[in-house]
């Protein structure tokens, strides 16, 4: 087991801060966890997200949703970032006192160890915590988690047509053209046999007004 070389450091902003335990530095500890606020990606877009109740609260997440608040800016840029999109209210994977991208840093464990001259000194050494069952389930793709998306504002809603109505409909429309059409060649129909005894009639005026002008002329 390795000796740790770092230095010790206490977190300066919150008296005996549970947190300080998941960084390794003192210029870390406050980025990570006492950043009044930071910028991520969600969504396709930059947004800033501000920490909740002061520097020692947590940081909204840009959802809105309070159960998905973190203390490190880190953790929620790493939800918004999952290839489902975004982690669902109920999921209790993302605890903040255990699994994160930090927990996989060397801990800093404070031991005693006596020196060849008898006196007791403070030494720091750092161990690797094996990889946990929850840190496996986090790389397993969605579909295994059983995760039910939830529908968003901007989620593409697919409209599936009723094919058996829609042939309905076109079946009637077809009917009504062709009666239609029907309709209006009886009507031409009807006006060109207008119109033929109409010419019938000029002619048989014709004639008569032909056999009177000839009584007249015999006269």
């Amino acid at each position: 087991m390795a000796v740790a070389t770092e230095e010790t450091w206490t977190c300066d902003l919150v008296p005996n801060c549970p947190l300080e335990k998941f960084s390794t530095s003192s210029k870390l500890h406050r980025t990570d966890y006492h950043s009044l606020q930071r910028s991520i990606q969600y969504a396709g877009e930059t947004v800033l997200i501000r920490r909740l109740g002061g520097q020692d609260g947590k940081l909204e997440c840009p959802c809105g949703e309070p159960k998905h608040a973190r203390y490190n800016y880190q953790k929620i840029s790493n939800m918004c970032s999952l290839r489902t999109g975004h982690p669902s209210a109920d999921e209790t994977k993302y605890n903040d006192w255990t699994e994160d991208t930090y927990s996989q840093r060397p801990r800093r464990i404070r031991t005693k160890s006596t020196t060849p001259a008898g006196s007791n000194s403070d030494s720091t050494t750092s161990t690797s915590p094996p990889p946990t069952s929850k840190r496996k389930s986090d790389e397993q793709p969605s579909s295994s988690r059983n995760i039910r998306p939830k529908l968003q504002s901007n989620d593409i809603i697919e409209c599936v047509p009723n094919t058996d109505k829609l042939a309905v409909l076109k079946k009637e429309s077809d009917r009504l053209d062709k009666k239609l059409e029907k309709k209006k060649k009886k009507e031409e129909a009807e006006i060109r046999d207008l119109e033929s005894q109409i010419e019938d009639l000029k002619a048989e005026i014709d004639a008569k007004r032909q056999q009177i002008n000839a009584y007249r002329f015999r006269e």
